[in-house]
């Protein structure tokens, strides 16, 4: 169906104005000139306010996964960084020069040692949610059980009655 109909009205235009957007069928239909009966009886039949959901929705993900890249890309670059350091560090206290420093760069050394091992010790997003899946299945697993417990004891009544 051609979008520019014989009445001159860009519905697909509209449709995707309204889809893409956060603007009402009334704000629409006021701006492109049309009764507001008539948008909302076509977005109706088209179902444009579902696949305004199925849009938003789809958009929310791409946004949450180009995060969680961005994320895991972050800490990788970390997790990369605080190898070097460790790698100079390690270096530098297997050197001849480590029996000459000063205790104040050992102190200043073992900050660095506790900095890198907080790094490492860094969970990424993806185990964030990983341990939030666990989570949500433990709790629909505990709702499912709800109602039905077991008890089973072991031993004979001599040991109970005491």
């Amino acid at each position: 169906m051609d979008t520019v109909e014989r009445t001159g009205v860009d519905w697909g235009a509209i449709r995707t104005e309204y889809i893409t957007g956060t603007v009402s069928l009334r704000w629409l239909a006021g701006k492109y000139g049309v009764c507001p009966g008539t948008v909302s009886r076509r977005a109706k039949r088209e179902d444009w306010a579902g696949q305004r959901r199925s849009f938003v929705s789809g958009t929310q993900q791409r946004i949450l996964e180009a995060e969680g890249s961005r994320q895991t890309e972050r800490a990788a670059r970390l997790q990369e960084t605080a190898d070097t350091l460790l790698t100079r560090v390690s270096a530098l206290l297997e050197s001849p020069e480590a029996s000459t420093l000063p205790p104040q760069s050992l102190r200043h050394i073992s900050g660095v040692l506790k900095d890198i091992r907080d790094v490492q010790m860094l969970k990424s997003p993806l185990d964030y949610q990983e341990q939030k899946l666990k989570i949500a299945n433990l709790r629909a697993q505990a709702e499912q059980d709800r109602g039905s417990v077991t008890v089973t004891l072991e031993g004979t009544v001599k040991d109970y009655a005491r």
